[in-house]
């Protein structure tokens, strides 16, 4: 949640879903990171404007009450999420290392950037890296153990 709108206590939601009906009253989502007491939060307002999504809280109603919830993510549980086989949600991919095939430490997931064609994991250790999430760089994902596998196309590491 990026920033507070108007006195009510709407929140402005930048959204990573490819579900347009992602945000609609009702909707309950956990708080990453949580907050003591409300590790989830319910949907009881929706507006747009200006292709922003505004959403208004249960027990979050007012500007101040509200402010609290910036920059926290909203996370569908597990359980109601419809996800792709063989597909990762950003949560999962954020703080995971990064080696190469042959061993070499590249640093930590920091953020995954979307870009219509696939996704980019930017990953920070000695220097930053932006690598492509497609079948031919990423070799492994082991969320168990927070580790991506990654084989570099020639060049990719030194841009």
């Amino acid at each position: 949640m990026t920033r507070p709108h108007g006195l009510a206590g709407y929140v402005e939601v930048r959204s990573f879903s490819d579900n347009p009906d992602r945000f609609k009253v009702g909707s309950s989502f956990e708080l990453n990171p949580p907050l003591p007491g409300h590790e989830t939060v319910t949907v009881c307002g929706v507006k747009q404007k200006k292709g922003r999504h505004l959403l208004l809280f249960e027990r979050f109603t007012s500007r101040d009450a509200s402010e609290v919830l910036l920059d926290r993510e909203l996370i569908v549980p597990d359980e109601l999420a419809e996800k792709p086989e063989d597909a990762f949600w950003i949560h999962e991919i954020s703080g995971c290392r990064v080696v190469t095939v042959a061993g070499v430490e590249l640093g930590l997931v920091t953020e995954v950037l979307r870009t219509g064609g696939n996704d980019i994991y930017v990953v920070a250790g000695d220097k930053q890296y932006y690598i492509p999430a497609i079948k031919d760089v990423i070799k492994e994902i082991d969320l168990e153990h927070r580790v991506i596998k990654i084989d570099p196309l020639p060049g990719l590491l030194e841009l």
